[in-house]
């Protein structure tokens, strides 16, 4: 899963279009302190879809109160920066909704 960028403005002010943005091979980092959940990640940024690697990444966080999936809360709070965004689904990945969903391409989670 990834996401569809129409416009987007990257740090430090270079501007993009129609670029693509996953979490594809990155650690996600979670931590629990005072009642709350922080999810932190690094997401990629590729020219197209079918580009298979990117050195263009940025780090990114969210904290909640509860912990669900958490390539969903991180998905979440990338399309908050990227409102504009469309959610692409991979061959073999389906809307989270369906209830026959298999992930087979999640990457890593690692709990701290």
């Amino acid at each position: 899963m990834g996401i569809l960028v129409p416009y987007a403005t990257l740090s430090p002010g270079i501007t993009a279009s129609n670029v693509y943005m996953s979490f594809t091979n990155e650690v996600i980092y979670i931590n629990q302190s005072g009642g709350k959940w922080r999810v932190n990640s690094f997401y990629k940024v590729f020219g197209d879809r079918q580009q298979k690697k990117s050195s263009i990444r940025f780090d990114i966080s969210a904290t909640v109160d509860r912990l669900d999936d958490p390539y969903s809360i991180l998905y979440a709070e990338l399309k908050k920066i990227y409102p504009e965004s469309i959610e692409v689904f991979e061959n073999g990945q389906l809307d989270e909704e369906n209830e026959n969903i298999t992930w087979s391409d999640r990457g890593q989670c690692m709990f701290l």
